[in-house]
């Protein structure tokens, strides 16, 4: 399934005045930028990594893919009762 492409990714606003553009169908961060055309260029180019998407479907895509690097400020933090 491969969505329109004006409707295919999601832009959140970050603190530091850049915005993410995250594909809505692999839930992959395309992009970081400050520009709207880089995010628009990124967009362009995007291809659906084929493992991510089969995993999505699958209900196991909290598996990290091959290769992916971590990003800051993910996961769950330990409490301490």
């Amino acid at each position: 399934m491969v969505f329109p492409r004006d409707h295919q990714f999601a832009h959140r606003a970050n603190r530091d005045g850049t915005t993410d553009s995250i594909c809505k169908y692999c839930f992959v961060t395309v992009c970081t930028s400050t520009w709207e055309t880089a995010l628009a260029e990124e967009e362009r180019r995007h291809v659906c990594d084929p493992v991510i998407v089969a995993r999505w479907k699958k209900g196991s895509a909290r598996e990290p893919a091959e290769g992916a690097e971590p990003r800051s400020g993910t996961g769950t933090a330990s409490r301490s009762r």
